[in-house]
């Protein structure tokens, strides 16, 4: 689902998707977890774009 959400213009989320995450979480659920996985790539975009490097560098 993160890779998916990551790279949305890409590939989108397919139904089939949509369904298989919905087998272990509420509608609830899967809306906090579409945001958090939101979040956090923001944060890595925005680190990633003022320099910072996964390899520390």
């Amino acid at each position: 689902m993160a890779e998916n959400l990551t790279l949305v213009s890409e590939n989108g989320v397919s139904d089939a998707l949509y369904e298989q995450v919905r087998k272990y979480f509420s509608e609830k659920e899967y809306v906090e977890l579409v945001m958090v996985i939101i979040q956090i790539n923001t944060w890595n975009r925005l680190s990633i774009s003022m320099g910072n490097h996964a390899d520390g560098t």
